[in-house]
């Protein structure tokens, strides 16, 4: 009686477990950190060959048009990589009928998370704010260069040259220390077995 009970109650664990082999999930999420990782490397080079822009007197170089390639094709990269992943969970979701309940009673169990996800939405709201903010003093120094081309070495023209310089520089370094480690470490921690994040108690 005994031995009988043990068996319905680890085979009535073992239904309510979610499947733990999915390879589409695991490869969505190395995918991701692969991404990830571009976008690292591309803001990374981007911040180097504006500091470099400047300690050179806004004179390109070899090195300087070296870090801008390495920027363009980490972001074509990523690109690449961020199409790639979508494809793989929807295919998860297609062909998994136990993963797409998952969905359905994460979704559910959203509402009573969302007062503990409300600092970490607070934390990416104010770094999008930071950045939003040096992409426009890049973009106002732009303007001012095109529109008032001043001359080479000249006072206005440094002036413009430096806001350009500042906003490149302040937008990668959120990225490149807030930002991207962040999703990262959120993604990493993610369950590829199911939808839920390790410690998030669901």
């Amino acid at each position: 009686m005994a031995a009988a009970t043990g068996a319905r109650t680890a085979a009535a664990a073992t239904a309510v477990q979610p499947s733990l082999a999915r390879p589409e999930l695991a490869s969505t999420k190395a995918i991701g950190l692969l991404c990830l990782a571009s976008l690292w490397v591309a803001c990374a080079a981007a911040g180097a060959a504006a500091v470099m822009l400047a300690a050179t007197d806004y004179e390109t170089s070899r090195a300087f048009h070296a870090l801008v390639a390495i920027s363009i094709r980490a972001v074509l990269s990523a690109v690449l990589l961020g199409l790639v992943a979508p494809l793989l969970f929807l295919r998860a979701l297609l062909c998994d009928a136990a993963f797409r309940e998952e969905i359905i009673r994460h979704g559910q169990a959203s509402s009573s998370r969302a007062s503990a996800g409300c600092l970490m939405y607070q934390t990416q709201v104010r770094m999008f704010l930071a950045v939003l903010a040096f992409v426009l003093l890049s973009a106002i120094g732009s303007l001012l260069l095109i529109g008032l081309s001043p001359a080479k070495g000249s006072r206005m023209g440094r002036i413009c040259a430096m806001l350009v310089v500042v906003g490149i520089v302040g937008s990668t370094v959120i990225f490149c220390f807030f930002s991207l480690p962040l999703m990262a470490w959120n993604l990493w921690r993610t369950k590829t077995a199911g939808v839920a994040v390790a410690g998030s108690n669901v």
